[in-house]
């Protein structure tokens, strides 16, 4: 078809609030992002389902995937600049000890900013020889994601 407009993918960034800063910290560098849906199901068969399994859908899971290529981010202005995967990994450790999520946002070219509280469920690195090294991870969603920033000034 003819004039479609193609979402650019070096858009979808994915962004913690730094407290301190007032401000979205991009994670560092990433290579892709992925926002998934999931339908957590129960089943139920009875005389009434005539002896059929009947599935009906009770929530939903969502989580963001993510990849990135591992990098000196004293290069770019040091931690104020963007989170390196040494702070993303203690954000995963601070979640755990203060039993707390952290507000992220996740920014999808023309399709604006989803704004989410979430806790990180993995982060895994590799260093190869052979490649630069990468990490990759995946966030679980906490709540209700959103398109309003929750740190917005008001009237802003």
């Amino acid at each position: 078809m003819a004039n479609e407009t193609y979402a650019n993918g070096w858009k979808g960034i994915l962004s913690v609030w730094d407290e301190a800063a007032g401000a979205y910290k991009p994670l560092a560098c990433l290579t892709s992002t992925s926002h998934s849906m999931s339908g957590n199901t129960v089943e139920k068969v009875n005389m009434c389902t005539e002896g059929k399994t009947i599935t009906t859908l009770q929530s939903i899971t969502e989580t963001v995937d993510f990849e990135g290529e591992v990098i000196d981010t004293t290069a770019v202005g040091g931690q104020s600049a963007r989170a390196s995967l040494a702070d993303i990994k203690a954000l995963m450790r601070a979640e755990v000890a203060q039993k707390k999520t952290d507000d992220f946002r996740l920014s999808r070219d023309f399709d604006g900013d989803l704004y989410f509280p979430g806790q990180f469920l993995s982060i895994s690195d590799t260093y190869s020889a052979d490649a630069d090294a990468t990490f990759s991870g995946q966030l679980g969603i906490q709540g209700e994601p959103t398109e309003v920033d929750p740190h917005a000034e008001p009237g802003g």
